[in-house]
């Protein structure tokens, strides 16, 4: 298989789109492709759930999308996003390419549109598309730096064959990664009903929660069975971050470092003991219960290390003669799906700590709460344990996903005509 070495502004037109999400009196109607289309779709068509807006005539010429277009991110707030490339299955009149984005058209006589967004996926294309975005605050590519950029490139009919081959192959890797996260659903949803169950005492868990408010029979506010609440804080712009051997330092923690349901011990960032100054917070030991306030409302994850947090995170520490801290999480996972009853309104449902001290809660004797923890203990673990290696198995197959793409663009991988 022969390949040589091309520059996109040699066999493709790259336009950089100024369409805007607004509606315009005198404007023609049209389906908008919008940043998240592309950043978060591997294929577009006029089918998918689609923005309506309109532009000009001017505008629907110049960016209206037909088949074997490849569009990438052009702008972002990290390099790391730019270059995120989607391949066009289906033209249509009213079909446009909003701002932000890039639309590239290659030369049918000599690149296949599939091929080409799967170079643009490939690991090393994405660096160096990274590399050349400029900014501070926000990054982006110019026209000319895109057009620039050169790739690989065997004979068309070859370029065809790579491309039906990771397509055949990349389905497949995707419905096996989506057949794992159906089964981590439901063995979610079944964990669920099981917590429930074990609480509801014959009533459906929204009426029993709808019931409480902290003041129905047998339950108390939860601020009242535990000994202390941590908040978090808020880093300076200027605490330094970093992993280093600072005996007095602690992992931080944000929401996405939480394990759901697990323990959280390596961090994304390590705060340092100068840093801990500034954020003015003291550490907390191991075994401290971490409730999310903010985005994914009522996520839990208890600390296996020394550990600070942010300000969306509160710490939660049960006191030992009033609860047992493993009844408290499952209660805690009982009220997860209602929480939105009570979060203040906004963009995204959050609470604050008030509102957390003041969920009702069962009261039992530590006795009672602990034999109803034994009694469920071996089927959520046992359903704990098979949602974690699914969720081990999603990372390595988005790896060999990725891998695969790199190989077979590269001419790594001999694809068979």
């Amino acid at each position: 298989m022969n390949w040589r070495q091309i520059a996109l502004k040699h066999c493709s037109v790259v336009r950089s789109s100024n369409v805007d999400k607004t509606t315009h009196e005198g404007e023609v109607p049209v389906r908008l492709i919008n940043y998240t289309d592309v950043y978060y779709g591997d294929r577009l068509r006029p089918t998918d759930d689609l923005m309506e807006a309109t532009a000009s005539l001017q505008q629907v010429r110049q960016f209206r999308l037909q088949h074997g277009d490849v569009i990438i991110t052009k702008d972002s707030e990290t390099p790391e996003d730019i270059g995120m490339p989607a391949f066009v299955e289906e033209g249509a009149d009213d079909l446009v390419c909003g701002y932000h984005l890039a639309v590239i058209r290659p030369d049918k006589t000599q690149v296949d549109g599939r091929f080409l967004c799967y170079v643009m996926r490939s690991k090393r294309m994405r660096e160096h598309l990274g590399s050349l975005a400029r900014g501070v605050t926000r990054f982006g590519l110019r026209i000319d730096d895109i057009g620039s950029v050169q790739f690989e490139c065997p004979a068309l009919s070859n370029q065809r064959c790579i491309a039906d081959f990771l397509d055949r192959e990349t389905a497949r890797i995707d419905a096996l990664i989506a057949k794992k996260r159906q089964l981590i659903e439901v063995l979610t949803s079944r964990r669920q009903v099981l917590i429930e169950s074990a609480f509801g005492g014959g009533r459906g868990p929204v009426e029993y929660f709808l019931a409480s408010n902290g003041n129905a029979e047998g339950q108390v506010p939860m601020k009242r069975l535990l000994s202390r609440t941590i908040a978090g804080g808020t880093p300076d712009s200027g605490t330094s971050y970093y992993w280093a051997e600072d005996p007095e330092g602690a992992a931080w923690v944000a929401i996405g470092d939480m394990e759901d349901l697990g323990k959280t011990s390596m961090t994304a960032r390590r705060i340092s003991s100068e840093g801990l100054s500034a954020v003015r917070l003291k550490v907390s030991p191991p075994g401290t219960l971490l409730f999310a306030m903010y985005a994914s409302l009522g996520k839990l994850t208890v600390t296996a290390v020394p550990a600070v947090w942010n300000q969306a995170i509160l710490g939660l520490v049960p006191a030992e003669q009033c609860v047992d801290a493993r009844f408290l999480a499952l209660w805690l996972e009982v009220l997860r799906p209602h929480l939105s009853l009570i979060a203040r309104s906004s963009t995204q449902s959050n609470l604050n700590a008030e509102q957390v001290g003041e969920l009702p809660i069962p009261y039992l004797p530590v006795a009672k709460q602990v034999e109803l923890v034994e009694r469920l203990h071996p089927q959520l673990e046992n359903m704990q344990n098979i949602a974690q290696r699914l969720r081990q198995h999603l990372p390595v197959l988005r790896e060999y996903r990725q891998a695969l793409i790199e190989a077979a663009v590269t001419g790594e991988l001999k694809v068979a005509a």
